[in-house]
C-alpha cells in the first residue's frame, strides 16, 4: 500500500526492465492519483463556497451528504444530517416513496429542474420557506439526486410586508375618497358626490330611455 515505494533500478539483467516498467507505473498513478485529489480539492471549495444549500440524496431518500450553507441553513452541524431520510426536514412530502418525491422536481420532457417552493424544517422546528431544485446523476452505478436548497425567507417576508402596505394603502384610499364626497360636519354627501351621480344617472336614463325625479 505505500505508493511511494519503487523497485530499485541499479539491476543489469534482465529484470532491471520490469522494474523501470513498474515504477513508471507507479509514477503515473502517483502523478494521476495527485491530479484527482487536486481536483477533488477544487470541487469541494466550490461547493462550500456555494451560498446555496447542497445535499445528496440516495434513491432511498437518505442524506449522503451536504455542504456548510445547507448545514447553516437547517441549523445542523456537519455531517450531522448523514443518513438521515430527506422527509424528516420536509414539512409535507407530497409522496411517501422518497423516490418519486425527488422525480417530481424533474421534468421528464425536457430534463429540466425548475424550482418547486417547499417548507424546510430546521433543527430548532422553525419552517423556512425554500426555493428546491433536484437533478439526477449516476455515481459508480448508483443512483444520486443533488438537490439545491435556496432560502427565500426574506423574499417571503417582503411579500407579507408588501401585502400589508398594499392593504394599508387601499384603506387609506377608501377614507380619502369617503372624505372627498363628504361633509365633514354632517358626514352627508357634498355637491361633488351630487354631481358625479347625477351623471351617471342621466346617462343611464338616456340609454333606457327612461325619466329622472330631482
Amino acid at each position: 500500500g505505500d505508493r511511494t515505494a519503487r523497485v530499485p533500478s541499479q539491476r543489469l539483467d534482465e529484470l532491471a526492465s520490469v522494474g523501470l516498467a513498474i515504477n513508471d507505473l507507479l509514477n503515473n498513478a502517483e502523478t494521476e492519483e495527485w491530479r484527482l485529489n487536486e481536483k477533488r480539492i477544487r470541487y469541494k471549495s466550490l461547493i462550500e463556497m456555494m451560498a446555496d444549500g447542497l445535499i445528496t440524496i440516495n434513491r432511498k431518500g437518505s442524506i449522503e451528504s451536504m455542504n456548510s450553507a445547507a448545514g447553516k441553513l437547517l441549523g445542523f452541524k456537519e455531517n450531522e444530517l448523514i443518513g438521515v431520510e430527506i422527509s424528516t426536514i420536509i414539512t409535507d412530502p407530497k409522496s411517501h416513496s422518497a423516490e418519486d418525491y425527488l422525480n417530481g422536481f424533474i421534468d421528464d420532457e425536457t430534463g429540466g429542474t425548475p424550482n418547486q417552493e417547499i417548507e424546510v424544517v430546521s433543527k430548532n422546528g422553525d419552517k423556512i420557506p425554500i426555493l428546491f431544485a433536484v437533478s439526477k446523476m449516476v455515481a459508480q452505478t448508483q443512483l444520486l439526486y443533488i438537490g439545491v436548497l435556496s432560502d427565500i425567507s426574506k423574499i417571503k417576508s417582503m411579500e407579507i410586508e408588501l401585502r400589508s402596505l398594499n392593504d394599508e394603502l387601499s384603506r387609506t384610499n377608501e377614507r380619502l375618497e369617503k372624505t372627498a364626497i363628504t361633509d365633514s360636519l354632517t358626514s352627508l354627501f357634498n355637491r361633488r358626490h351630487f354631481d358625479s351621480v347625477l351623471i351617471k344617472e342621466l346617462q343611464r336614463a338616456t340609454r333606457q330611455r327612461t325619466s329622472i325625479s330631482l
